[in-house]
């Protein structure tokens, strides 16, 4: 299976267990599992997330997986840190997750064979793939409203005109594609969405999964 990484940010309003359960989600709790997890602290953070970076830099909250650190001394905001996020990343191919998300056990397993191409029916791979959310409030148990976007890159690229077509934490893309489009630009609360604009006008291979 490709080798992939896995970028997320947290900052200091995050919450501790939000950010405990979501690094869970996307390790230990994993079917397939990312080959590295790249965690960029943007700016001080208080100590309750502190021990937690601490607990995945040594591998004890995330079985073991590599964990690399990139740490911003002052806050810069989303899209900085994605950028040195990205930066970071070893691999071609990286996943997005935020530390107030949950991933579902079988996403890598289902993303990464897409992208890649080795699923069947696409052997050209993707640039970039989304997923459905389901949102919930603080309990997971409890979910809410599912979001699904189009699957078709035609019908991504007519909604794209009037809306973001991803959900941000659900996407896996390639660290080429990205760079090609400009990379991860400040536009307040948009910083996805305008990077997404830019991959379709470079024209980014896209899909979401259902």
């Amino acid at each position: 299976m490709t080798a992939f990484s896995v970028l997320l940010p947290v900052y200091a309003g995050d919450e501790p267990e939000f950010f405990a359960r979501a690094l869970a989600s996307i390790s230990t709790d994993q079917i397939l599992r990312p080959n590295e997890i790249v965690i960029v602290r943007d700016g001080p953070v208080p100590p309750e997330l502190e021990e937690v970076i601490a607990h995945a830099s040594d591998g004890s909250a995330v079985g073991d997986i590599p964990v690399t650190l990139v740490r911003i001394n002052r806050n810069r905001g989303l899209a900085a840190a994605l950028e040195l996020g990205l930066e970071a990343c070893r691999y071609e191919i990286v996943a997005r997750a935020d530390a107030d998300d949950i991933s579902v056990p079988h996403r890598f397993s289902r993303q990464l064979p897409v992208i890649a191409g080795d699923a069947p029916g696409e052997p050209d791979g993707y640039d970039l793939v989304g997923s459905a959310i389901q949102e919930f409030n603080d309990d997971e148990h409890h979910p809410g409203m599912v979001r699904r976007l189009p699957q078709d890159g035609d019908e991504i690229r007519r909604v794209a005109r009037f809306r973001d077509p991803f959900n941000h934490p659900t996407v896996v893309y390639r660290k080429s594609a990205v760079a090609r489009a400009g990379g991860y630009q400040h536009l307040s609360k948009m910083e996805d969405y305008w990077l997404f604009a830019r991959m379709l006008q470079c024209g980014a291979r896209v899909t979401n999964l259902p």
